[in-house]
């Protein structure tokens, strides 16, 4: 059997963000097509829920999976464009959301005056823009 090896990311391509929940796991997978547009993975990422996570319902395993990816793969975020991937209704509502669809620009938070996070949907694909910023009570989404 034939692994695939993750790869160095290539310079000025956008990244594909997979995302993956369930009863006691999420997890996700940076991918990126390469020369002959081929996906080849760059980095896992995976989080076993804890006792009072595996209560969750499953729109807020949806919203943790993204937070987790979030904080982990920021320096990702921060240095590539980056398509979001997932099959998650949770998350698809979350981004049409007036805040996040580009509708309104508005603080996500007063501590953090002027803040503003953009989502748009790109041929079925989501493109999540933020700059990393983080507050007392949220981790940078």
């Amino acid at each position: 059997m034939n692994l695939p090896t993750v790869q160095a990311p290539i310079h000025k391509r956008p990244l594909l963000l997979y995302l993956a929940t369930n009863s006691y796991a999420i997890g996700g997978l940076i991918a990126q097509e390469d020369g002959g547009g081929v996906e080849q993975p760059i980095y896992y990422i995976s989080h076993a829920l804890k006792d009072a996570e595996t209560r969750y319902l499953r729109a807020e395993r949806a919203y943790l999976t993204i937070v987790y990816a979030s904080q982990r793969l920021c320096h990702y975020f921060l240095a590539y464009e980056v398509w979001l991937l997932t099959k998650s209704h949770a998350i698809k509502a979350l981004l049409q959301q007036p805040i996040l669809s580009g509708e309104e620009e508005f603080s996500l938070d007063d501590e953090v005056p002027g803040e503003v996070a953009m989502a748009e949907e790109v041929r079925e694909q989501w493109v999540m823009k933020f700059d990393w910023s983080s507050t007392i009570h949220s981790g940078g989404v």
